[in-house]
């Protein structure tokens, strides 16, 4: 049986004993959530550093934005109870095809990604908010 400190230099990050795994678990259980796990999962930490949850919420969707260098880019979590839907949408700058007034988003999976939209491209097919219709970024 390896030990721990063989399993580390093996390169994992942690190993425990099983007699551990209990008190790890409890830890867990009662320790604070982290409101930006799910941006250091899709975005990594250095991201995470720069992104900030604003209060307000639209169309029932969680928004933040990342603050890069004077420049924004707003995000939500798109969650519509579907469990195969779940994604990033980040705002582009830029009106509708159609002229409608609202928002053009586009899916976002990544840093590449919010990196593309910062930059002010567009990974997927931007959509409207306003109009639920294929938009075309114009910025």
């Amino acid at each position: 049986m390896p030990t721990t400190d063989q399993l580390i230099n093996e390169g994992l990050d942690a190993a425990y004993y099983a007699d551990e795994l209990d008190l790890l678990l409890r830890r867990s259980a009662t320790a604070a959530p982290d409101p930006l796990a799910g941006i250091r999962h899709a975005f990594g930490n250095d991201l995470a550093d720069v992104f900030t949850w604003h209060g307000r919420r639209e169309h029932d969707f969680a928004i933040g934005s990342f603050a890069v260098a004077g420049r924004e880019v707003t995000v939500r979590w798109m969650d519509d109870g579907d469990p195969y839907d779940h994604h990033w949408q980040a705002r582009l700058d830029g009106a509708c095809v159609g002229g409608c007034p609202g928002p053009l988003w586009v899916k976002i999976a990544d840093a590449t990604d919010l990196q593309s939209v910062y930059r002010g491209g567009a990974p997927d097919e931007p959509w409207c908010d306003g109009c639920d219709g294929p938009g075309l970024a114009v910025g």
